[in-house]
């Protein structure tokens, strides 16, 4: 089982990647306990060496690839002090997020046989994939709202949607978000809306299983090209959030 962090509070969600057709069945994870953090300092949770680094607007996204054959990815660095193929002991500092705090929230995301993961700004995880790419559940929950956001016309803000007859708190939408597909996902709080969509392939009121088709990717909107976005919010949650992303290993 993973160890989670002592200092920070973790928002334990698993999912399969969004624009693959993937199973968490048979999903492995670590055998050993898992440290990410130690306060502001990420730490290598194994042995291994750095895959990769990747610089987008001041912040570093790192890639470790572990001698398990599992990879971890950091995202949001402020400072890293390792190099591309440096080799790293378990325990050992990768680098520092110097805006995190106590009041930070972490999501652990695994993902299995996928080569592609997301920028994560703000509560925003970003693929910048095709045009039409195939969209799928992160989680089981419904389909609370789906439409055509005119940027033209309409602003961001906070909207009622409802859950059957039920009415559920209001959540936001952009109005930069062109099609979209908002998720209630079951027994939370929390939405996860699909942004700039070329097409919806289920409607309001279905309920649908992670790993099951939901839309297809686009350009939607206020986007410079084609793209996903899926958008997190949970009031619980805040927008002081990071992402930590786990690939298992691939069989």
């Amino acid at each position: 089982m993973i160890d989670l962090l002592k200092c920070f509070p973790f928002i334990f969600l698993v999912v399969t990647h969004p624009l693959e057709q993937m199973s968490i069945i048979n999903y492995h994870t670590p055998n050993t306990s898992v440290h990410f953090l130690n306060e502001s300092n990420y730490i290598a949770p194994d042995n291994g060496f750095i895959k990769s680094i990747v610089e987008n607007e001041g912040a570093f996204q790192v890639i470790l690839s572990l001698d398990s054959e599992n990879e971890v990815v950091y995202s949001g660095l402020t400072e890293v002090i390792k190099k591309p193929g440096e080799r790293v002991t378990k325990d050992e500092l990768i680098g520092v997020d110097a805006t995190i705090t106590p009041e930070t929230k972490f999501i652990l995301m695994f993902y299995e046989y996928c080569d592609l993961f997301p920028q994560f700004i703000g509560n925003d995880l970003i693929f910048l994939i095709k045009q039409s790419s195939r969209v799928y559940m992160v989680a089981n929950g419904i389909i609370v709202a789906q439409g055509y956001v005119n940027p033209n016309l309409e602003t961001d803000g906070f909207y009622t949607q409802y859950e059957g007859e039920m009415v559920i708190p209001q959540s936001f939408i952009s109005r930069d978000v062109g099609n979209y597909s908002q998720v209630k996902l079951a027994g939370t709080n929390t939405f996860i809306s699909y942004w700039h969509l070329s097409s919806f392939l289920k409607m309001v009121n279905s309920f649908l299983h992670q790993g099951d088709l939901v839309a297809t990717s686009g350009n939607t909107g206020f986007s410079l090209s084609p793209r996903l976005v899926m958008h997190i919010e949970d009031r619980e949650i805040g927008n002081d959030v990071r992402v930590i992303y786990f690939r298992g290993i691939r069989k």
